[in-house]
């Protein structure tokens, strides 16, 4: 697929602009208010300003840890990581997916690209290499790398690969990540055994909707792109944010207003029509 399809199967550009966010909802520039169940690609599944996180990067940005030298956060991510993944021996902590995947290969000894990552999402099956999303009921440990979807949405959150086997790994190429934003990760890792699904919440939520697939708190759809394209702004319109891409999930968020749930099972149970393409 060439970068212009890509394009194209991103419909981020039909979001209105983002004055402020919290909790699961987003607020645009009008006052207009959207229930978020895109969460960044999971990135926000606690939510946006989630609990202690806030103040953890006040803290640090008001020490002046905003620089990219070394500091102790990096050993303190790689800590609360290990704890979440026993199994995985070794863990690196990269500034983009790229240079991830540039150690994946050394480790593997072969080139390894952006579409041998699996998304358990998308499969039943767990891939060698997979991304890691909370609260899935998989074998993780049948996986030999993960690639966590961390809790942190802020702007240059850092990746982080973990093998099963030791391996070390130094990237020539990419600086130290501020220590600010490795605090902030550290902080949303540990704040992941706080998440409590909501009250409405149940795993056959969706069951029998048509096009679309529930796994747990994640959803998954079934159309080809222009019904999609459709299907996204209707749930726009009525204020709901599902995933505006072709590769990522809609996530149930851990919180909503009983006129929210209804409207937005509401939505899920219309059945997809050719509806209105921008």
């Amino acid at each position: 697929m060439d970068k212009k399809q890509n394009y194209q199967k991103n419909l981020s550009y039909l979001i209105p602009e983002i004055k402020r966010a919290r909790g699961y909802r987003l607020y645009d520039h009008k006052g207009n208010r959207y229930l978020d169940l895109f969460q960044c690609n999971g990135n926000a599944i606690l939510g946006h300003r989630a609990l202690r996180l806030n103040q953890v990067l006040k803290n640090n940005i008001s020490k002046g840890l905003v620089f990219n030298l070394p500091s102790i956060y990096e050993h303190r991510l790689k800590k609360a990581i290990s704890n979440l993944f026993p199994a995985f021996n070794s863990i690196i902590i990269v500034s983009t997916l790229y240079s991830g995947l540039k150690a994946i290969s050394c480790y593997l000894k072969r080139e390894v690209k952006f579409m041998d990552i699996i998304d358990p999402i998308f499969t039943d099956k767990i891939g060698k290499i997979a991304y890691w999303r909370p609260f899935m009921k998989m074998n993780w440990n049948r996986s030999e790398i993960l690639i966590p979807v961390i809790p942190f949405s802020m702007a240059g959150t850092p990746f982080i690969i973990c093998f099963k086997k030791a391996f070390s790994w130094i990237d020539p190429y990419i600086n130290n990540i501020p220590a600010v934003l490795l605090a902030g990760a550290t902080r949303s890792v540990y704040d992941l055994k706080k998440y409590t699904p909501a009250q409405w919440y149940r795993e056959d939520l969706l069951s029998g909707c048509q096009s679309w697939i529930q796994k747990g708190i994640y959803i998954k759809h079934t159309m080809n792109h222009q019904i999609y394209k459709g299907v996204f702004m209707k749930f726009l319109d009525h204020g709901i944010l599902i995933s505006p891409l072709a590769n990522s999930p809609s996530i149930l968020p851990a919180e909503a207003s009983f006129g929210e749930f209804k409207k937005m099972i509401g939505l899920f149970r219309q059945i997809p029509g050719e509806y209105r393409t921008v």
